[in-house]
């Protein structure tokens, strides 16, 4: 939570950062709203339809409860559509911001040391993880609430809020498990990030703010490790 809330004071102190985050977030925005209404197009007519069987129901009351029924799933569908967008835009397309946070508290950034093909491919890989853990978390929700849905939400957004940090390091993301779980504030970052991606739409609109909390985890380490002084 400090990160975070240092983070959101570094956009306040510093508006210039925001122009770093027009076209991810424009992308994530849009790829959201594709998300949510090619669902709705897919998803609400066959609830409709499910519920008119039988003849018990009207048609317009079967289509309010199908659409109803749609955006109550998006609370815990949200999350899992959040990390798929935020694990591709982790490696690469945040890089510009993080370096810029990272300036403005340690005074120079880590360069970048590898080729955009490898940062696609480490983009895609952490995609995957992303659906799949979220997948099983929801499925694991169905029995025991939304923690595990929150936990694993909060678990990769870990990773992919501290990747744009550890990628210009040469960190990909399968270097990174033997390294998040030190950093200072890993814990109550996990769990505030999981709660926030169960918001839609702010959890898009916050991208920016985790993407700097995730730096400062990281510059705040390597300080504390003497790698900056």
């Amino acid at each position: 939570m400090v990160y975070l809330l240092q983070s959101a004071g570094l956009f306040r102190r510093h508006p210039r950062l925001w122009r770093y985050c027009t076209r991810p977030l424009v992308f994530a925005a849009v790829a959201f709203l594709g998300i949510v209404l090619a669902g709705y197009a897919l998803i609400v007519p066959a609830i409709t339809r499910f519920l008119q069987r039988g003849d018990y129901l009207p048609d317009a009351l079967a289509a309010v409860l199908g659409a109803v029924a749609y955006l109550v799933a998006w609370v815990f569908l949200a999350g899992v559509a959040f990390l798929a967008i935020a694990s591709f835009l982790s490696s690469f397309a945040w890089d510009r911001l993080s370096a810029e946070i990272e300036e403005l508290v340690a005074g120079v950034a880590a360069p970048s040391k590898l080729p955009m093909g490898v940062m696609l491919a480490d983009s895609a890989g952490r995609t995957v993880f992303s659906i799949s853990t979220g997948a099983a978390a929801l499925c694991c929700g169905l029995w025991l609430g939304g923690v595990p849905g929150i936990v694993a939400a909060g678990l990769i957004a870990l990773f992919d809020f501290t990747a744009s940090a550890y990628v210009r390091r040469g960190v990909l993301f399968g270097g990174q498990w033997g390294r998040v779980f030190r950093l200072k504030g890993a814990v109550s970052f996990i769990f505030t990030a999981g709660l926030l991606s169960l918001l839609p739409f702010i959890n898009v609109a916050l991208l920016p703010i985790l993407v700097g909390a995730g730096t400062l985890m990281v510059v705040d380490s390597e300080r504390r490790s003497g790698i900056l002084t």
